[in-house]
């Protein structure tokens, strides 16, 4: 017969605490026990299982790894309480009361001290992605498959071969991806809010990315689309290739309906509705020198504004003057 020992997971940072469940499923996806919030953990990351002698870990194939006190697991593996857990970035200690802890055999996990990436960070003044972190200009053969720089000269010329030059309009309706260069060119890809509780959609060539795109030059966690109620974002996952709105690389742009995105090689249509393939809205972005232009454009027409009702009430005034 299982023991019911009442674990708890402590989040570090905030010292939140959690009850396990015989057994707790952690992840991204909406219906896991425990939601991992930060980093890049996968849908279903790893779970946790009470069993007659205590509880087990167990990496469900992630991308970025389950770690033990520092140190990444494959299988399952026991853990004892006070041992640090790591999915990806996110850090939990995992705590039991003390009548369990006597009672069950901590032999089989010695506890050390973890080196978590926010002490790497603290400790030398810049930020360093953890071990585990999946890097998609650096898996190789061991990964998915390593991202193939292309060069910017062969990237303009490829999507301005590979562009049609009219999008026929997407009988898809609400928030979508029209696919119109690629491997998968002519295919709709549906960003519903709300089927699953997610408001942002993963990008890239890893098997678990929510849109996937296989094409040469889309790196593994290339980037990802973000709702923010009635507005929409993209953005650069640090990919090779770069993601692209309207022609201009950008790390982070806010999206309206008709905007071409363009992630290394692949570009969409992003649409808010079944509207025609003409693109009636404008590139904003952040931090970039965007928008530069048409914050120009403004300030002359305010100025000119100003002179002529500057220049209209002089004209009154002399009018006045001259009566």
């Amino acid at each position: 017969m299982v023991a019911e020992f009442h674990a708890l997971l402590i989040k570090v940072g905030s010292n939140r605490e959690i009850a396990l469940k015989p057994e707790t499923v952690l992840g991204r996806q909406a219906d896991c026990d425990v939601l991992l919030t930060e980093g890049h953990a996968s849908r279903r990351h790893a779970k946790l299982v009470l069993a007659e002698d205590g509880y087990w870990l167990e990496d469900l194939g992630s991308s970025n790894g389950s770690f033990i006190n520092g140190n990444r697991i494959s299988g399952r593996v026991k853990v004892a309480s006070g041992d640090r857990l790591r999915f990806d970035v996110e850090e939990f200690d995992f705590r039991l009361p003390p009548q369990a802890a006597v009672a069950l055999d901590e032999s089989k996990t010695v506890y050390r001290a973890p080196e978590s990436a926010a002490v790497v960070a603290e400790s030398s003044g810049v930020f360093k992605r953890p071990g585990a972190w999946a890097d998609p200009d650096a898996l190789g053969d061991a990964g998915i498959h390593k991202t193939q720089f292309i060069d910017p000269a062969q990237m303009k010329q490829m999507a301005s071969s590979a562009a049609p030059v009219a999008v026929a309009s997407s009988s898809v309706d609400g928030p979508h991806l029209q696919v119109v260069s690629g491997s998968r060119t002519g295919l709709n890809i549906r960003l519903a809010v709300g089927d699953s509780g997610n408001a942002e959609w993963t990008i890239g060539s890893q098997t678990d990315r929510e849109v996937q795109f296989m094409d040469s030059g889309v790196s593994a966690l290339h980037a990802k689309i973000v709702n923010e109620g009635e507005r929409w974002k993209v953005l650069d996952q640090m990919s090779a290739n770069g993601t692209f709105v309207n022609g201009k690389r950008a790390n982070v742009s806010y999206l309206s309906s008709g905007d071409r995105v363009r992630f290394g090689p692949v570009e969409c249509l992003f649409r808010t509705d079944a509207s025609s393939g003409v693109i009636t809205a404008s590139q904003r972005l952040i931090g970039d020198g965007a928008g530069e232009e048409p914050k120009g454009r403004s300030l002359i027409i305010a100025t000119v504004a100003f002179l002529a009702t500057i220049a209209v009430l002089f004209a009154a005034y002399k009018f006045l003057l001259s009566k």
